[in-house]
């Protein structure tokens, strides 16, 4: 059994004619029905809503790996848009031709053909799509043998994405603070410190996302934090670069333990490979509870930074921006110091560059706003079976912006264990980033009234709830897309993701729009009831339009399910609750600035719906002219 690892460098080529053999044939990895659709700023892959679903909170990404692979030769294919020619140049590190990759059934990597290579380099055609007017450099693994382990899963990968985004969002803050006035020599070491090895976690956590393979896989790593002189820094520094020192080290060891794991996989040596995945469980045992007391610590971090005179908070969007452009190039000298300090080599030393470099400037400022005091700098990295369920929703689940100014709505995370989870709180998923700064405090359940400090998560206990407030400021205009929320604990495992029930579909424009607040009521709250298989059910909705006046069209629909419901709509008397007109498909009505419009939902039955609210879900959504959403809410939807 043998891997096969090839960089792929695609190039858009204009007059391009390729021979048909020369065409790479790939199955398409949209399911049957599906609609393509434009994808959201700065996402980079391709989007479509699934079959039988209007609903722009279906939205979902194919991520880019799979879309560079998209064939013109599929002809099961759906309607996809404008494909471009590209000549693309590939390079595979073992010498040996491209094999095919492990099934994969998330992203469907199975079957790819292209021309057999006449080396271990070679160049080929193929069509596409350029989401980001730049081409693509593209790793891809190649597997024979069975299905992934669960240390190679995707979702693995994302929250260890995830989580190397958030060291780096840690140490770009770090390095900011150095450009204070008047930060003396001790502490620019101090920050510095702090920032290449919260920068060096992000590194090695990202490694191991990107799992190369690992010839010393008989061998068990030992991790050694660098184990540097913190005499001379506050008690709060030393404890945290202490901290980072050892979540540095196992990172590195949970790095190489994953790669000999891999190895000792596709050499079919089970011993081996039973050692390394033995191991690789130990070193995220030793990891996890430091990781999880990194948020206490770098608060304490702050504040310590903050008696000193050091004022993270006087740091500007723009004085960041200037770092990460210098740090495109390299480490600053100061951070050179700290990473020689420390022992970590040149080539690892641009790979903590490069990530400082690419943190978002919106969360960096956010977590220097908070004097470090921003909660978790990631979920967990680890999800372990044995952490607590989550559940999460939000309200509403539609919200229309104005550059500069934040929108915010409502959540609520239940904790559905045994046991108190730990530091909760909420973040934007960084998988489809968005150009919003975000925040989110804890609220009174009963008032709504702001309680706790902005962006600092709680405990909550077993069985309990809290609820939440979050804001959503953009900074760029961008259509309507699917804002999809993490809602994390220390000890937990993110909380599902559904559409409709915790996530926020949003947009953001230059001029004011309509921005519809809906709210649903039903007779058993949350939940349109039909009675018996052919009965009706009844909910409404209560609107009020905060945003621009407008003309806006509200419908319902089932989302991605199929289910055995007609569905009808009215514009009712907010009084008497009457319909104005005979309920239809749709109603188009005209809703002025601070008006509050009331509608009538019908849910007629045509067979038997089982209650599964997480799926079985009627949404009423509110469009203006051009199809953009301008509100939303749902209730579930069961058979009685």
């Amino acid at each position: 059994m043998t891997e096969t690892k090839c960089i792929f460098t695609a190039v858009q080529q204009s007059g391009i004619n390729c021979a048909n053999n020369e065409w790479l044939d790939y199955p398409s990895p949209f399911p049957p029905g599906a609609t393509i659709v434009d994808c959201p700023l700065g996402t980079v892959g391709l989007c479509y809503i699934p079959a039988n679903s209007t609903n722009v909170s279906d939205l979902k990404v194919v991520p880019k790996e799979v879309s560079a692979f998209i064939s013109i030769t599929d002809p099961n294919a759906p309607a996809q848009p404008p494909q471009v020619p590209f000549a693309v140049s590939f390079t595979c590190t073992d010498g040996n031709a491209l094999v095919q990759p492990v099934n994969n059934a998330t992203q469907q990597l199975i079957g790819i053909k292209i021309p057999a290579p006449t080396g271990p380099s070679d160049t080929f055609c193929f069509q596409g799509y350029d989401d980001t007017q730049a081409g693509w450099n593209i790793t891809i693994e190649y597997v024979v043998g069975s299905p992934l382990p669960q240390w190679k899963t995707d979702l693995r990968k994302k929250n260890l994405g995830l989580a190397s985004d958030g060291f780096g969002v840690g140490g770009m803050a770090a390095s900011g603070v150095a450009l204070i006035p008047g930060v003396g020599p001790g502490a620019v070491l101090g920050l510095g410190l702090t920032s290449i090895l919260a920068g060096g976690v992000g590194v090695f956590t990202g490694h191991a996302a990107a799992d190369p393979v690992d010839p010393n896989f008989t061998v068990v790593v030992t991790p050694t934090p660098p184990n540097v002189d913190v005499s001379s820094f506050g008690p709060a520094t030393a404890q945290l670069i202490r901290s980072l020192e050892q979540a540095m080290a196992l990172a590195a060891a949970i790095d190489t333990t994953q790669n000999r794991a891999t190895t000792a996989l596709l050499a079919s040596d089970s011993a081996s490979q039973q050692l390394q995945v033995t191991a690789l469980a130990g070193f995220e045992s030793q990891l996890d509870p430091i990781v999880n007391q990194l948020p206490a610590q770098f608060a304490a971090y702050g504040q310590e930074l903050l008696s000193q005179g050091v004022d993270t908070t006087t740091i500007t969007p723009t004085q960041i921006a200037t770092l990460q452009s210098l740090l495109a190039g390299g480490l600053t000298s100061n951070l050179q110091t700290a990473a020689n300090t420390v022992g970590i080599d040149a080539t690892t030393q641009q790979e903590i560059a490069a990530l400082l470099a690419n943190a978002d400037p919106g969360q960096v400022e956010s977590l220097l706003l908070s004097r470090f005091n921003s909660g978790p700098l990631a979920p967990p990295v680890l999800p372990a079976a044995n952490n607590l369920p989550l559940v999460a929703a939000v309200l509403p689940a539609s919200r229309s912006a104005v550059v500069g100014n934040p929108v915010t709505a409502f959540a609520t995370i239940i904790n559905t264990g045994t046991s108190t989870a730990s530091k909760c709180g909420i973040a934007p998923d960084a998988t489809l980033p968005l150009p919003i700064d975000f925040s989110y405090q804890t609220t009174d359940p009963a008032t709504n009234a702001l309680t706790g400090t902005l962006n600092t998560p709680v405990d909550i206990g077993p069985g309990g709830a809290q609820s939440f407030v979050i804001a959503e400021t953009p900074t760029a205009s961008f259509p309507t897309v699917f804002s999809e929320l993490l809602f994390f604990c220390a000890n937990a495992n993110v909380a599902p993701q559904l559409g409709g029930l915790n996530t926020l579909v949003v947009s953001a424009s230059t001029t004011a729009t309509p921005d519809v607040v809906a709210l649903a009521a039903s007779g058993d709250p949350g939940i349109v009831d039909i009675p018996g298989n052919a009965g009706t059910g009844v909910f409404a909705v209560a609107t009020v339009n905060v945003g621009a006046s407008g003309s806006i069209t509200a419908s319902a629909n089932t989302g991605s399910a199929t289910l055995p419901v007609g569905l009808a709509i009215c514009q009712t008397n907010p009084t008497t609750g009457t319909c104005f007109a005979t309920p239809g498909s749709s109603v188009t009505t005209m809703i002025n600035t601070g008006q509050t419009p009331t509608f009538g939902i019908f849910a007629t039955g045509s067979g038997s719906v089982p209650f599964d609210p997480a799926n079985n879900r009627v949404f009423v959504v509110f469009k203006d002219p051009s199809g953009a959403v301008r509100g939303e809410t749902s209730v579930a939807v069961r058979t009685q």
